[in-house]
């Protein structure tokens, strides 16, 4: 089984505790070593597969800045055959961040970190709302994710109110 970690959205020293999660969770799938894992990093994180066979996806437009982060994501949302080639064989794809970009054929799992931009989006810069919408129409949309898995009880609230995920998809991992 080839399974994709895709990263596309981290920015370095942005991402807070998401990205000390997935570079976590990546350095240890690197040591195991059991799993045939692919990381799929930005170009802004070249080492972000932490010792993971790594693709860099210069297709995703990362950048630091919020409005760049924004344009990123609309571009890989609007446009996604480009990326959507790079995941092809894959038969699954976990999405470490909450916004799963590109939409793929292959298996979903998708780790929800916190889910505030959604609740209070007033409290985030208006480059932030792009990823708030984009996560909360991936949500609407459902069944877009196989499975979810939530760091914490609280996103599973938001996740049950508005999506038509089952709750025996949706785990959490604390």
């Amino acid at each position: 089984m080839r399974i994709g970690l895709s990263m596309l959205t981290l920015v370095p020293g942005i991402s807070g505790g998401s990205e000390t999660y997935a570079r976590g969770l990546a350095g240890a799938l690197a040591q195991r070593g059991r799993l045939d894992v692919t990381a799929f990093v930005p170009t802004v994180a070249p080492d972000a597969g932490e010792g993971l066979p790594a693709e860099v996806v210069s297709e995703y437009r990362a950048g630091h800045g919020g409005a760049a982060r924004a344009w990123a994501l609309a571009r890989a949302t609007a446009f996604p055959a480009p990326l959507r080639r790079r995941y092809a064989e894959l038969d699954v794809v976990h999405f470490p961040f909450t916004v799963p970009v590109p939409r793929v054929t292959a298996r979903t799992v998708v780790t929800l970190h916190d889910v505030q931009h959604l609740d209070l989006p007033a409290l985030f810069g208006a480059p932030s709302h792009a990823p708030a919408t984009a996560s909360r129409d991936a949500r609407s949309e459902a069944p877009f994710e196989d499975r979810s898995v939530a760091r914490l009880q609280f996103p599973l609230r938001d996740l049950h109110a508005t999506s038509s995920m089952s709750s025996g998809a949706v785990t959490a991992r604390g």
